[in-house]
């Protein structure tokens, strides 16, 4: 006996009918509208003379327009001219720099519209704004030991002929007023073969001990006049005291501390040890100069002191140790030096143990300077 078929050829073509027809009610209709659907006007819009751009210029801005896919910026160069476009950008921005098409010093109007396709939205507000110069950027180092070299930097394009340079002024205080020191003219920088980058290196040289204060502008010159950008950021740098230490002068800047301890914790924040030192150490009220290969001190130590070995009483929970009994005395000579921006000297440096039965600490007194020469450069004095 044939076994009845259930499904055959028959049914199968009415079958894909319908489920074609499904898929095409199920599609959204909102998708195949979407892409054709007029944007709305441009809101937010701003026009804003961009100082801080290295190469100066404007900065247009504006908010996100629903159903747009694009903007176009229309610009023109007077009052009385006519809007012309000059680029379509899928960003919420746009930098206009410096250069063939926006001169220094000059006012330029603009307007934006939201584009999705062939749809157009409504133009913005017209705003105005003045293509200014950018800020220079300028670094500071200490090139020897009363000597800073200042550098600075700034980007142009060869459109902007009436760039001419820039100026260096410099001050005692951040807020004390600031005198020209350097007028530099425009020049290129030997490595760049697109002609874009300025640099350009200054001594000041044979300064006085202290701080120092310097910032740089940009000028141009249109129409006989000079016109400024504004001033980059102040840095400042420190022109280090030089002193010399000897067995004259050396407590002036000089001191030896007292016993003092430090704890050492384990994972579980419990005292694991303790440890102990007497220094001789730079006094509070001054800073030695900490940059590196320049201006670096140095001093040769020899002192000699009486050290008094003492049974130690230690808390365990709070770190707080009491001198006991004397165990022993005895005479040392400690020699050395002091590097660079470090501005401590071990006499005497040890370890107590939590798991010492009889932990001792050292107390010293009788300090005597042997010998100590060297020279120290002061941030602070």
């Amino acid at each position: 006996m044939k076994k009845q078929r259930i499904f055959t050829k028959k049914h199968f073509a009415p079958l894909l009918i319908l489920v074609a027809a499904f898929l095409l009610l199920a599609t959204p209709k909102v998708n195949a509208s979407a892409a054709s659907k007029k944007p709305g006007a441009v809101t937010g819009f701003t026009a804003k003379s961009d100082h801080d751009d290295c190469d100066g210029g404007i900065r247009l801005s504006w908010k996100n327009v629903r159903h747009a896919k694009e903007y176009e910026v229309y610009w023109k160069k007077s009052k009385n001219g006519k809007f012309k476009k000059y680029t379509t950008t899928s960003n919420l921005s746009c930098n206009l720099n410096i250069g063939s098409y926006f001169q220094a010093n000059k006012t330029y109007a603009f307007k934006v519209r939201a584009i999705n396709g062939k749809k157009k939205g409504k133009f913005s507000p017209v705003k105005s704004a003045k293509a200014v110069l950018g800020r220079p950027s300028t670094s500071l180092s200490l090139e020897s030991e009363n000597n800073v070299s200042v550098g600075t930097h700034f980007i142009y394009h060869s459109g902007n002929a009436n760039l001419k340079g820039f100026e260096l002024y410099r001050a005692s205080s951040k807020n004390s007023k600031y005198t020209k020191i350097k007028t530099f003219k425009k020049k290129h920088s030997s490595d760049d073969v697109f002609g874009y980058n300025s640099d350009y290196d200054y001594t000041d040289a044979n300064l006085l001990p202290g701080e120092y204060f310097y910032k740089v502008r940009n000028y141009a010159k249109i129409n006989g006049k000079k016109v400024y950008s504004k001033f980059s950021s102040v840095e400042s740098i420190i022109v280090p005291k030089k002193v010399e230490i000897t067995m004259d002068n050396w407590m002036q800047y000089y001191e030896v501390s007292p016993c003092n301890f430090g704890i050492y914790y384990n994972a579980f924040g419990e005292i694991e040890s303790l440890y102990q030192q007497h220094t001789l150490q730079l006094k509070n009220n001054y800073i030695l100069h900490a940059y590196e290969n320049i201006a670096n001190s140095s001093i040769a130590v020899e002192a000699e002191y009486t050290a008094h070995k003492q049974e130690a009483i230690i808390d365990w929970q709070t770190g707080k140790v009491t001198p006991g009994a004397i165990v022993s005395e005895y005479t040392h000579t400690e020699t050395g030096c002091i590097y660079e921006h470090n501005n401590t000297f071990y006499l005497i440096y040890n370890n107590l143990d939590k798991n010492d039965s009889s932990p001792t600490i050292e107390t010293i007194e009788n300090v005597t300077m042997k010998r100590i020469q060297g020279t120290i450069y002061l941030d602070k004095w």
